[in-house]
């Protein structure tokens, strides 16, 4: 009903349309679909009306509202410097699947980097991201391809980033997770394996971290040259996370919990709210921007 610049689709119906291609016409975000028809004013009855996420599903065909679920999208930072920030220490997550059929969950992993922002608070930023339904020989090798460089997802490469050592390689306990930890470990690869059971369900798990991304803590990658959109893997991230629990598939979100629950656990990013203890003399010499 409403136009979203990130959903815009084609499509070709055959054979009546000979192959044409169709697509939405539209191109200002919220435009309506016809607004003849269904005007701002209805649309707005049927908001009070069905609530948020009837809206969402019924009208914009979306599991959860625009800005998010659980999760609002506007508490994502946007990172819109040319420059990336100056990596303390980044931790790599695995969420991982048993078999690569079509109606299996998929396999994913994040990379997220910690960095101390002007007032030496940490912060966190994706540093890249990959999802695939695969057999286990390809995701032993993905896995090994991710940790010695982040960026070699078999997408695209960040030429940004470049390629700091992973200090912590977390791999859920679960599934295909517990033998990838001993492939690993027989690479010579120190896997960590995480037990996210302690913690409660998936729900229980994402409104534990809440605080950290509700308080700015978690930046991604803004497309340069204007900034006005994400890069791929970002987007991709973003949309999954704001329509959890609703999503299709929830891999990324929970790569993306074991990460700040892992990080939060051992104190290297601590809630917005918390206290903490007076920077090292100098922290002035180490500017992250």
């Amino acid at each position: 009903m409403e136009y979203e610049a990130s959903r815009k689709a084609k499509t070709v119906i055959l054979p009546s349309t000979d192959g044409k291609v169709w697509q939405d016409p539209r191109e200002a975000e919220g435009e309506l679909l016809c607004e003849q028809r269904f005007s701002l004013a209805e649309i707005n009855q049927y908001k009070h009306r069905l609530g948020s996420y009837g809206y969402a599903g019924q009208y914009q065909q979306r599991p959860a509202p625009e800005e998010g679920g659980i999760i609002q999208k506007s508490w994502f930072k946007w990172w819109k410097e040319e420059t990336p920030p100056e990596i303390q220490f980044i931790v790599q997550s695995w969420d991982t699947a048993l078999t690569a059929n079509e109606m299996s969950a998929y396999s994913a992993c994040t990379t997220w980097g910690v960095f101390y922002d002007h007032n030496y608070i940490e912060n966190l930023i994706l540093l890249s991201s990959w999802r695939g339904r695969v057999e286990y020989p390809e995701l032993r090798e993905m896995a090994k391809r991710l940790f010695f460089d982040y960026r070699d997802n078999g997408k695209e490469r960040n030429p940004d980033f470049k390629g700091k050592q992973i200090d912590m390689c977390l791999v859920e306990a679960k599934a295909s997770g517990d033998p990838l930890i001993q492939d690993l470990h027989a690479g010579g690869i120190p896997a960590i394996a995480f037990n996210p059971t302690k913690y409660g369900d998936k729900i229980q798990r994402v409104r534990l971290v809440t605080p950290i991304i509700e308080g700015g803590r978690v930046w991604l990658r803004a497309r340069p040259p204007k900034y006005d959109r994400l890069i791929p893997y970002a987007e991709e991230f973003l949309e999954e996370v704001a329509t959890f629990p609703n999503s299709s598939s929830r891999d990324l979100v929970d790569t993306m919990t074991q990460s700040l629950l892992k990080l939060r656990d051992g104190k290297f990013i601590l809630n917005p709210r918390d206290e903490r203890p007076q920077p090292p003399n100098d922290t002035e010499a180490k500017i992250v921007y």
